[in-house]
């Protein structure tokens, strides 16, 4: 168990050997978790990567190792004498990122744990390689997992760079082969997320799989939408990681803006707003809660100082979904209902007219398309761009500024 250097203190050996050593104290988490997860973020322990090697040799193996991080990592039990590096806090959920072994017993471990989850508040996630013939496959068909982040950056033949250099064809990164695999699965409405890069830096055998924002914001609008409508498979973006996205100008940023305005290239103008909360339509397994829509970087970073941790580790944080609400082992979700292109006009701040009431706004692009029930607050957008950009009622040639937000605000792209 290796948490970079976040941990220290004396080293525990779970059955004797040095292959088993944890370390016991990982003070800097124990006081951050917490603190995320008042914020509204859910923190996953992420178990594999591309280095780590384990196996397991039969069912009860799978069930004890179930247990075990049942133990050190699930909610605080005083009569539990065993390792607890985060202390009393408890994670949210289980990621699981195997990428060597043939995966056998592993959907017997993804099993135990949930049926150790109390009514809600617990989660599987799984983050497989792109292609469906993955390691990880028979896992994901035999247990319930609440998301499906697939790392399309490490198989050439799947991934995002693919669907470029294929003439931006649909079937280039597999997407929709895999999401008739999840129908399939014991959760058929498992959403998919499409797991990126956060820069070259981090895929330095395949660095030019990275995409750039403009290719990113393309790819979300491919896959999030079915002509003018969500997408209901499309979960949102996996950065990995943290780390080398805020390093590569605030990457995630760019992405979360993306995602507030899937299928922008059918609109005229895309706009930046504070993106509302909306309730995940997922559904839950029997003693589970409803899944949030969240937001996915694999791991992230617990200070500037830190190097990019392994994915033993998911500190996650809320980003914005075209198909849910909020929550995050740092993936990126999508946002509720969408409409059609509003039409807008360019115009100075002394030509509008101020209607007395909303009801008075056209219906094709007032609140109930376009304002804080699927946007956010328009009023808050900075007032130095005043004048640049204006709705224009699609009934009428007159412009207007909706009481409910001042769109006169809004900046020019």
């Amino acid at each position: 168990m290796n948490f970079g250097n976040a941990c220290s203190g004396d080293e525990y050996f779970y059955d004797g050997t040095v292959q088993t050593a944890s370390f016991t104290n990982c003070q800097n988490l124990v006081s951050q978790i917490p603190l995320c997860q008042t914020a509204g973020t859910k923190i996953f322990i992420s178990i594999g990567g591309a280095v780590a090697d384990v196996e397991l040799e039969s069912q009860e193996d799978a069930v004890a190792f179930a247990n075990q991080l049942w133990d050190i990592f699930g909610p605080y039990n005083s009569s539990y004498t065993g390792p607890r590096p985060f202390g009393t806090a408890a994670v949210d959920g289980f990621d699981f990122d195997l990428e060597s072994g043939d995966g056998s017993y592993w959907v017997d471990v993804a099993n135990t744990l949930r049926g150790k989850f109390p009514s809600g508040g617990y989660y599987l996630s799984a983050a497989p390689q792109c292609l469906t013939s993955d390691i990880m496959a028979p896992m994901i068909q035999g247990a319930y997992f609440d998301y499906v982040w697939v790392q399309y950056f490490n198989t050439p033949q799947c991934s995002a760079r693919n669907f470029f250099d294929q003439d931006e064809t649909r079937s280039a990164i597999g997407f929709d082969t895999w999401a008739a695999v999840l129908q399939q699965s014991a959760n058929p409405n498992v959403p998919l997320f499409i797991g990126l890069p956060g820069s070259s830096a981090a895929v330095p055998t395949y660095p030019d799989n990275a995409l750039s924002v403009a290719e990113a914001t393309l790819l979300i609008d491919t896959f999030a939408c079915s002509g003018t409508s969500p997408n209901a498979r499309f979960g949102g973006i996996m950065l990995w990681d943290a780390t080398y996205a805020l390093n590569n100008d605030d990457y995630a940023a760019s992405i979360r803006l993306a995602l507030n305005s899937p299928c922008s290239s059918q609109s005229s103008v895309a706009a930046t707003a504070t993106t509302a909360t909306v309730e995940s339509s997922f559904g839950t397994p029997a003693g589970s809660s409803t899944t949030p829509a969240i937001g996915s970087t694999s791991s992230s970073t617990v200070s500037s100082s830190t190097t990019p941790m392994a994915t033993t580790l998911s500190l996650t944080t809320s980003i914005v979904t075209t198909s849910g609400s909020s929550v995050a082992s740092l993936s990126v979700p999508v946002a509720g209902t969408s409409s059609s292109a509003t039409p807008y006009a360019e115009t100075s701040a002394s030509t509008s007219t101020i209607p007395s009431s909303s009801s008075e706004v056209s219906s094709s692009w007032g609140p109930d398309n376009w304002g804080p029930n699927n946007w956010g607050d328009w009023s808050k957008v900075p007032s130095e761009s005043v004048g640049t950009f204006r709705p224009v009622d699609a009934s009428s040639s007159e412009t207007t500024t909706p009481a409910w937000g001042d769109w006169s605000t809004l900046e020019k792209p």
